[in-house]
C-alpha cells in the first residue's frame, strides 16, 4: 500500500493480492484516500477470431 500512502492510484494485474483479506484493506485504504483500485486482465486481440 505504498503507492496509495504516496497517493498514487493502483493498477494491478491477476492476481492483485494473495488473500481476501488483502484485497480489503487495499480497497479500504482506496477508499479512504480517495484513489483508485484497478484490477485489470491482459486480453490479447487475435485477428482469426474476428473473422
Amino acid at each position: 500500500m505504498k503507492a496509495a500512502n504516496k497517493g498514487k492510484h493502483i493498477l494491478c494485474e491477476k492476481p492483485a493480492a494473495l488473500s481476501s483479506n488483502d484485497i480489503k484493506q487495499m480497497k479500504q485504504e482506496c477508499k479512504k484516500t480517495m484513489l483508485s483500485l484497478w484490477k485489470v486482465s491482459c486480453i490479447f486481440f487475435v485477428h482469426s477470431m474476428t473473422e
